[in-house]
């Protein structure tokens, strides 16, 4: 990025959007070291835990839920820090573990229902 080679690093903002810029552009193996890179280092604090969700909710938009589940299942911490997108990757998933999205407790339905609701329509705009 730019702003590296200006001896800058690049802050959660700029790298969440770069992710949805490379993932855009079928950059998937840059989009997802960006990701790993960005949830396993200094930015992955609480107050970033709003937009590293809405980076992690763009995966699932651009269809690359074999990557979510192995970084959630390589992670547990991952899955009770971001439970609502753990879920919605699960209900997508439902075929392949089926018994892993009935582990859903109630009060996170209305969260999932929502990330889905997000999923679907940023597909349809984006035509994906």
């Amino acid at each position: 990025m730019q702003a590296e080679k200006q001896g800058k690093k690049p802050g959660i903002i700029s790298l969440n959007i770069y992710i949805r810029v490379l993932l855009w552009n079928e950059k998937v193996k840059e989009a997802t070291a960006i990701m790993l890179e960005l949830i396993n280092g200094p930015l992955h604090t609480d107050d970033n835990m709003v937009i590293i969700s809405e980076a992690l909710q763009y995966f699932l938009i651009f269809r690359q839920k074999q990557f979510l589940y192995k970084a959630f299942t390589s992670n547990e911490q991952w899955i009770d820090r971001y439970k609502p997108v753990y879920y919605a990757l699960m209900h997508e998933l439902q075929e392949e573990y089926p018994n892993e999205y009935l582990k859903m407790t109630e009060e996170l339905q209305e969260p999932v229902k929502a990330i889905l609701g997000f999923v679907k329509k940023e597909q349809n705009r984006l035509g994906i």
